[in-house]
């Protein structure tokens, strides 16, 4: 099964709101598109790219395209406005124009085989671009084929979220992974985010002192037992028995002088 499709402009829709909402859809994402000023065969298949992955929302208007051409380029967009040609047709001829054969095998390698996703690079947008590309150049392989190619270049990242997903087999279905690994993703930032930052005060878990100490005591209080209690299980300092002095004349000034 070849994963290129034919290319068809999107079909028409009734009702003045729509068609408006359409229009500012459009608008919006031709103008995120650089004008090309350029003929370079690189800078064409960019250009095609992005006005495939257009095409995909089944939105597309070639009058509002050819505002971001120019030369010869413009000219092929111009020449089809009246006409009911598809954006297929066009398409075919502007590969046909700006890209030959050696040219797109080059572009095959680099734009699909071995296009590997960037560290900050969006996964769905990635996939997009990779899929955008094998219409354009002409991908020969099957499309489970080509999914398998696009997981193996994932960024490692990316790879470890996919350890316990199904093997995707088919475009729709890596689609869906994307969603699944783009929520999981969002999901362990936001753990990290807030796992990792505590309130102006420090680190909000709270300071247990394990050592009980009391002044004039050592640190590891004495389990000794006086003699006579041993049976009843009672401390020598509780015993009732034990004469305890009234006054601590040891420490005090006189006494110490006392004894110089």
């Amino acid at each position: 099964m070849n994963p290129i499709q034919p290319i068809t402009d999107p079909p028409s829709y009734s009702g003045a709101p729509v068609n408006k909402m359409k229009i500012k859809v459009m608008t919006d994402l031709i103008a995120d598109i650089p004008p090309l000023i350029d003929m370079d065969p690189e800078q064409i298949l960019k250009f095609l790219i992005q006005v495939n992955q257009i095409t995909e929302l089944k939105l597309l208007f070639m009058a509002l395209l050819i505002t971001r051409t120019s030369g010869r380029l413009m000219h092929i967009l111009g020449t089809h406005l009246g006409s009911t040609d598809t954006w297929g047709v066009v398409q075919a001829e502007i590969i046909s124009t700006f890209l030959p054969p050696l040219i797109k095998e080059q572009f095959l390698l680099s734009y699909v085989l071995d296009r590997f996703q960037s560290p900050t690079e969006d996964l769905t947008e990635y996939i997009m671009s990779v899929v955008s590309a094998t219409k354009i150049l002409g991908f020969l392989g099957t499309e489970v084929q080509l999914v398998h190619r696009i997981m193996q270049n994932l960024h490692p990242k990316i790879k470890s979220y996919c350890v316990f997903q199904n093997r995707p087999e088919s475009i729709a279905s890596l689609f869906s992974l994307a969603t699944t690994i783009t929520e999981a993703v969002a999901v362990e930032d936001q753990r990290r985010l807030t796992t990792g930052s505590f309130p102006r005060g420090g680190d909000p878990r709270p300071f247990v002192n394990a050592t009980v100490q009391t002044k004039g005591s050592p640190s590891k209080p004495s389990l000794r037992m006086h003699a006579g209690l041993v049976e009843t299980g009672h401390f020598q300092s509780a015993c009732p028995s034990k004469t305890r002095p009234t006054s601590r004349a040891g420490r005090s000034g006189n006494a110490r002088g006392a004894r110089q």
